[in-house]
């Protein structure tokens, strides 16, 4: 009888080959959602530290307004 490879390639490919890449592909695109969800979330915190950084800025700026006033203030009634 001869030797036919062929069956057993078949039994082979359907038994290791198939599952291993359905299941490869699988755990690949669960990866690449959980890489995206990373991202989102540190698009997100870069996004409030901006926030936060601009509140800042604009708080140094009204307290800057202040002062001027304050600073105006004084250097007039010391002038009269």
């Amino acid at each position: 009888m001869e030797f036919i490879p062929i069956p057993y390639f078949g039994m082979i490919m359907s038994l290791f080959v198939a599952p291993a890449l359905t299941f490869g592909f699988i755990l690949i695109s669960k990866k690449y959602k959980a890489d995206v969800e990373k991202l989102r979330i540190k698009k997100e915190i870069l996004e409030l530290e901006i926030r936060k950084e601009e509140i800042q800025i604009k708080k140094i700026e009204e307290e800057n307004i202040k002062l001027d006033k304050f600073i105006e203030a004084h250097t007039s009634s010391n002038i009269k």
